[in-house]
């Protein structure tokens, strides 16, 4: 139980600083000097959300980790959600795989809890995050909603399966899965080896400016 506290006290964390980030980002819209960094920022903190989700993922032969951290009131899942869609990136980052790969990771959670019973639950608090991020702006405000309590989500249920508005289903078994993982590890492969090969790229062209500085001065 003490493990699933932690781990659903630090998707609360990154959630937080999501929302912290997305705000700074929105408030730097026009600056030179600040957007960058603060879509950096926010692209990191979509980043670990991303690969939390990707790690809880992994074990399809127990699911409790995934239910109590994502499942219950749904939440967390529709909060990162609603951060995702309010996100608009400068030219310079919109292209970046991690905010689509997210968003895709939060599909693949969405199918599973909807499975496991929750997916009424998921839709009102799709609804309620959205209207949040709507009313603050996407910018500031406590987009997710505060839970009753500091513990994971209930035990799983029974309840008929409920289509949560705006998010089809995907295939759910075992095999289906693993392909929805595999896509999104293969598109943060992809992202990960363009961001190194830029920055390969503005290393050689720092490098090639030092050596004619150094080349002038002499």
């Amino acid at each position: 139980m003490e493990e699933r506290l932690k781990a659903a006290a630090h998707m609360d964390k990154v959630i937080d600083r999501m929302l912290a980030a997305n705000k700074k980002a929105k408030s730097s819209k026009g600056s030179i000097v600040s957007l960058p960094k603060a879509e950096l920022d926010l692209l990191s903190q979509i980043e670990l959300a991303r690969d939390f989700i990707m790690e809880v993922l992994k074990n399809q032969n127990d699911r409790t980790q995934l239910q109590d951290v994502f499942g219950g009131d749904c939440t967390r899942l529709a909060s990162i959600r609603a951060i995702c869609e309010s996100i608009e990136f400068s030219d310079m980052n919109k292209g970046d795989q991690r905010l689509s790969t997210c968003l895709r990771a939060c599909a693949s959670v969405e199918n599973i809890v909807v499975d496991l019973g929750f997916g009424e639950d998921l839709r009102k608090a799709q609804d309620s995050a959205r209207t949040a991020m709507d009313q603050a702006g996407g910018s500031s405000g406590q987009t997710r909603i505060v839970r009753s309590d500091s513990h994971p989500g209930p035990s799983p249920r029974t309840s008929p399966r409920t289509s949560p508005r705006g998010n089809g289903h995907g295939d759910t078994s075992g095999d289906g899965l693993d392909r929805q993982s595999g896509t999104i590890l293969s598109l943060v492969k992809a992202d990960a080896e363009r961001r190194e090969a830029r920055l390969r790229q503005d290393w050689l062209s720092c490098e090639s400016r030092l050596q004619e500085f150094l080349t002038g001065s002499e």
